[in-house]
């Protein structure tokens, strides 16, 4: 749903802007340093910037739509559930209430890999970005509990037993 560019020297790339096509892009050219066009394989749109790539739109007449589409038909699960796999674009996990799930076709498919048990419903799924075999979630209970697992979900500890809110985020990532 962006585009990536260096516009104010950034040589990490680290600009975003806006994808009005929320496709991939397999062009971009400029025809001066304010004007520039870009196309995607997905769809049979151009998008323009007259403005140095500050904003994107599509071009007259094109027209865009979105449709949502179940992809994991499940119940039970509340908060951060989604977590994207830190290495691999196309793979993504999901812990729904008590199980955890993994798609490796970005969504399209969806494979049940492992079970937390001893409480109810998830509230915060992440996996370690050092190491994917490590997988950390809050669950609901009685009381509610932080548990790991550090072997892909094989086995899960309970590392800390606390109580907290139904609703909201009881665990975090560091950004770092």
């Amino acid at each position: 749903g962006f585009i990536r560019n260096n516009r104010n020297n950034n040589s990490k790339f680290l600009n975003f802007e806006p994808n009005p096509m929320f496709a991939n892009l397999v062009d971009i050219k400029y025809v001066d340093v304010n004007n520039g066009y870009a196309v995607s394989s997905a769809n049979n749109a151009i998008i323009k910037t007259t403005n140095g790539g500050a904003n994107w739109y599509l071009t007259a007449g094109a027209t865009l739509s979105f449709a949502w589409e179940q992809k994991l038909a499940t119940g039970g699960g509340i908060g951060n559930d989604l977590c994207q796999h830190p290495y691999d674009n196309n793979s993504v996990f999901c812990g729904y209430g008590n199980r955890i799930y993994v798609s490796r076709d970005r969504g399209e498919n969806w494979s049940l890999i492992s079970t937390v048990t001893g409480g109810g419903a998830m509230h915060s799924f992440y996996v370690s970005p050092v190491d994917t075999n490590i997988w950390f979630c809050a669950v609901e209970g009685s009381p509610a509990f932080m548990a790991v697992t550090t072997n892909y979900g094989a086995t899960w500890s309970t590392n800390l037993a606390l109580t907290f809110n139904r609703y909201g985020h009881p665990l975090g990532r560091h950004c770092n």
